[in-house]
């Protein structure tokens, strides 16, 4: 083998050597999860929101489940333009209120309603039957005297504005991801992020155009995500 049939080999190898170096580059960046030193205050608490948000209306009075001007649970104007009436159902059949990024809670020690961290030992889940709307003990909302409460036995119906229908038909959106660091585990909604719950896929500053989500409730802790994988977008 003479000089130039060397040399010729040699280039051709650094060149092999340099693509496969950059298709590892890009390989790493594809799995890596996002900057976690990026404000989450900068980013939308969701994106799917016309597809999943949904008021809760009281059949009896026509008025919704949402808060006023603290964020104390009240019957408010149905309006779903404003966030305070919007709700998500979230994994685990938790409620997940919009404006305020905190879950619907019953605190069975005193029977008290209340609005709480997503991520809260109190009891969060809340289920259908027929129109009623109940937790555990068959404890379900009641509007009593103008407030809305738990009670046993309860015969209020509550809808999905703009339907006759209850709101467990609209049930929790399950989101695919891909790459990152969950192997193609579904999202996780809510999930935290930087103390603060999302219910959506975020966008990915490093890759404009995508949209990521924690695949487990706390990101803060667990650093597992994917991309969302979503028709459209």
């Amino acid at each position: 083998m003479n000089a130039r049939t060397i040399a010729t080999n040699l280039l051709d190898y650094n060149k092999w050597r340099q693509i496969q170096n950059q298709l590892l580059t890009n390989l790493v960046s594809l799995t890596s999860p996002p900057s976690p030193s990026q404000p989450a205050s900068l980013m939308p608490h969701h994106i799917l929101t016309d597809e999943d948000a949904f008021t809760i209306k009281h059949a009896s009075t026509g008025k919704c489940l949402g808060t006023g001007t603290s964020s104390d649970l009240s019957l408010t104007s149905c309006d779903a333009d404003n966030g305070s009436n919007l709700w998500k159902w979230g994994s685990g059949h938790r409620l997940f209120h919009v404006a305020t990024s905190l879950c619907l809670a019953l605190d069975v020690r005193n029977k008290a309603l209340a609005l709480v961290d997503c991520g809260s030992n109190i009891l969060l889940w809340w289920r259908c039957l027929d129109g009623a709307v109940y937790t555990v003990y068959e404890m379900g909302l009641v509007v009593s005297d103008g407030k809305v409460v738990a009670k046993r036995d309860t015969l209020d119906n509550w809808l999905r504005g703009g339907t006759q229908d209850n709101i467990c038909q609209r049930p929790y959106h399950v989101v695919h991801s891909t790459g990152g660091s969950s192997a193609g585990a579904p999202c996780e909604f809510p999930f935290k992020y930087n103390d603060s719950w999302y219910h959506g896929c975020l966008p990915d500053a490093d890759f404009p155009g995508l949209s990521w989500c924690a695949t487990t409730s706390d990101y803060d802790q667990d650093r597992k995500m994917g991309h969302c994988l979503i028709p459209g977008m």
